[in-house]
């Protein structure tokens, strides 16, 4: 008995470790657990954030074109910038 109960014990590893990985990747679908979720939201959190440096980028193309580098009163860049300031300051605003 001691022989077959080793030969059944290598059989029922055998089978588990073959059939293990089989089910890992066939059940979470059929219970109800999407793995794809995760990565779907880390990429569109990854898109949003290309999209804001793709908007800052023609914010200060835009403003770099239409500087003079000098010292003249209407800068665009300081306009941009103090209009930044001014929006953020009435978001906070409005937080409060």
């Amino acid at each position: 008995i001691g022989g077959l109960g080793s030969v059944v014990g290598s059989i029922l590893g055998a089978a588990f470790v073959t059939l293990l990985p089989i089910f890992l990747t066939n059940a979470p679908p059929v219970v109800g657990i999407h793995m794809g979720t995760e990565l779907q939201k880390h990429l569109e959190e990854i898109e949003g954030k290309i999209a804001e440096l793709q908007d800052l980028q023609q914010t200060l193309s835009h403003l770099v074109e239409h500087c003079a580098g000098d010292h003249r009163p209407d800068c665009p860049i300081m306009d941009g910038l103090s209009g930044e300031l001014h929006e953020a300051s009435a978001k906070v605003a409005k937080l409060h």
